[in-house]
């Protein structure tokens, strides 16, 4: 399907219903420069939205619109059937995403801990050499003092 016939579908079905482009503008809540540029093909009419807002105004489906027909019974169960299926496996794809989000979250998380108890095993391990230093220090002193 190119843009072309979709417009042309789009145009025929305006007309054919004897409504303005200003009409079809206020109908699907587009501004008129909006409406103007999806008829003219200036703007691609892409969007599921944009689709769904015109053939609202003529009560057709999109599909109709877009194939310029009523598909057929089994064809627009077919479409009907493809579309749950798309949308489910969208749905699980979302879902798996967000598992594995969740679970780098945890593990984030957990890395977070780690990193953390290292500082405290750091700081600790500073005190204690500037501890030993000091010691060190202390018992050369006593020791040139000896001396």
């Amino acid at each position: 399907m190119d843009n072309n016939s979709l417009i042309s579908n789009i145009k025929r079905n305006r007309i054919s219903r004897k409504l303005s482009q200003k009409e079809m503008a206020e109908k699907t809540g587009f501004n008129l420069k909006t409406y103007q540029r999806y008829e003219t093909g200036e703007t691609p009419v892409i969007k599921d939205d944009v689709l769904w807002a015109i053939a609202g105004v003529f009560g057709m489906t999109v599909e109709e619109l877009v194939l310029g027909y009523a598909p057929s019974r089994e064809a627009a169960k077919e479409v009907s059937d493809a579309r749950e299926h798309y949308r489910m496996s969208i749905s699980r794809e979302r879902e798996l995403y967000e598992e594995k989000l969740e679970q780098k979250d945890k593990e984030i998380s957990i890395l977070g801990k780690y990193v953390e108890d290292l500082r405290v095993a750091l700081d600790k391990a500073d005190q204690l050499q500037r501890m030993t230093q000091k010691r060190l220090d202390e018992a050369l002193r006593d020791t040139k003092k000896n001396d």
